[in-house]
């Protein structure tokens, strides 16, 4: 396998530091054509010559946030692990990106290439004018390059707009799921599980799935990641161990309150003979009976 290795990569913050260009190098050209990397380090050390402890220094490196990034994706790491429950494996964060990219160097010096190759080609053809024989054949290789090109641009414009359509509804699952890690994966992982669940259902799952004590427990800490929880199907869990929010204490009317809650109410009502009417104890707000039982004592 190969892959392409832009000058950027030397030029970034990476520059200087050998070990993590080489393992990142070598992660390049073992991915998968969707950037997957399914190799472990021992793996790696091996094939670069490097020690296990320089590969991991180096694996915990690109796994890390960079704010100097030239992309914001997973703010600035290079890989992300595939799954929660192992140390190995990773999704190479912009490769579709890169994979995709075609420099205009490049297409410069393919329009130049072409246009040598067409002039060459006029040198050798012996042309005859006659004033009843069209000359437009000759702009023909021309026209098929920028037919080839057009066709190019027009396979690219529509890989990116299958991907979005793929990818429709995976924004709001990310928004709702509570424990934003392994975005890539998670991103994968929701394109296989919506051919068989909708997005309501999942987002309905994960409201109560919020409120149990599994996932509340130590500030989350249990929540699986979001790629785990696409793969194991778990929207179809049934929710248990769900926390209630306990009811609020009921504060106690106490006796003859209303002549102490009369110069409170500011829209106290009197009957036609000037008797204060107060309302009933229900209708006052938690704050006005606080008011009222601290007024009553001593």
């Amino acid at each position: 396998m190969y892959a392409k290795i832009f000058s950027s990569l030397y030029q970034g913050t990476l520059r200087g530091r050998s070990n993590e260009i080489l393992v990142f190098t070598n992660l390049l050209a073992h991915a998968s054509k969707d950037g997957i990397v399914d190799k472990h380090w021992r793996a790696i050390a091996e094939e670069t010559g490097l020690t296990v402890d320089s590969v991991r220094a180096a694996i915990i490196e690109l796994e890390s946030p960079d704010l100097e990034s030239r992309s914001p994706e997973e703010d600035g790491a290079r890989i992300i692990q595939m799954d929660g429950h192992r140390a190995w494996g990773w999704q190479i964060v912009n490769h579709a990106k890169y994979r995709a990219m075609r420099s205009e160097d490049d297409r410069a010096e393919q329009n130049r290439l072409a246009q040598k190759r067409w002039r060459e080609n006029q040198k050798d053809k012996v042309i005859t004018r006659k004033p009843s024989v069209s000359t437009r054949n000759t702009d023909k290789p021309m026209q098929k390059q920028m037919q080839k090109q057009k066709q190019e641009s027009d396979a690219e414009a529509s890989v990116s707009k299958a991907i979005a359509s793929s990818c429709a509804g995976f924004e709001d699952f990310w928004q709702a799921y509570p424990k934003k890690l392994g975005k890539v994966g998670a991103q994968k992982s929701f394109k296989a599980a919506i051919k068989t669940a909708t997005l309501e259902e999942m987002l309905n799952a994960i409201q109560s799935q919020k409120q149990t004590d599994a996932w509340t427990k130590d500030h989350g800490q249990f929540i699986p990641w979001p790629a785990t929880w696409l793969n194991r199907g778990d929207w179809m869990n049934e929710v248990q161990g769900q926390t209630k929010a306990p009811k609020p204490a009921e504060v106690p009317e106490p006796a003859n309150w209303q002549s102490i809650y009369e110069p409170m109410d500011d829209r106290a009502y009197y009957d036609p003979d000037g008797v204060y009417e107060a309302p009933e104890w229900s209708k006052l707000t938690s704050k006005e009976k606080v008011a009222v039982i601290a007024a009553t004592k001593p």
